[in-house]
């Protein structure tokens, strides 16, 4: 089972943009501690991406693993951008980095689909999380793949959990599966 495209392109894109961020994070005002947080995810990421590349005939257990590594990596790398790049005025030279990326994966609905749906809830700390869709009483529809969230300031330090999927807002039967829980602290 090979890796596919989209592995390669978001190989190439992490390691862009992980360079970038790595090179100026002093002069844009992001502490080491958060740089290193996110080297190590790298470091974490790119053996097993080389180990999946090169091996000529990956079980499905293996390629899960894979899979599972390579999500948490390219979540946890978009909020990162999101945190310490988006409203960074020092930062906002990567945007400039971000969007040339030569390799850089365009998001794209899926066919049939014309919204991304978000099911979420915002709870404090500690406090038991939604099992289901659900249990999260506020929505989020957006016209395009990629977008930003604004959940108040009032919410730092508290968790932010969602599911979201791919809909067809016309023909609802044709809306995608929900997605597996995402959950982050909201630290800005």
């Amino acid at each position: 089972m090979p890796l596919q495209k989209q592995d390669e392109d978001f190989f190439r894109f992490q390691r862009t943009i992980v360079a970038q961020v790595a090179a100026n994070a002093a002069d844009w005002g992001i502490p080491a501690g958060l740089v290193n947080a996110l080297l190590a995810a790298r470091d974490t990421y790119e053996p097993l991406h080389f180990q999946a590349r090169n091996t000529a005939a990956l079980t499905q257990q293996d390629l899960a693993e894979y899979r599972r590594i390579q999500q948490l990596y390219e979540r946890d790398l978009g909020i990162f951008l999101s945190i310490h790049i988006g409203d960074n005025p020092k930062a906002r030279g990567v945007i400039d980095v971000i969007n040339s990326a030569p390799d850089r994966p365009e998001p794209e609905m899926p066919p049939g689909a014309d919204a991304m749906e978000w099911r979420y809830i915002i709870l404090p700390k500690g406090a038991p999380p939604p099992k289901t869709p659900e249990e999260c009483p506020l929505r989020y529809i957006s016209k395009k793949p990629e977008f930003t969230m604004n959940l108040g300031k009032e919410n730092i330090g508290r968790v932010f959990y969602g599911f979201c999927r791919w809909v067809n807002q016309s023909h609802p039967a044709n809306s995608g599966p929900w997605s597996a829980q995402a959950q982050s602290v909201l630290i800005s």
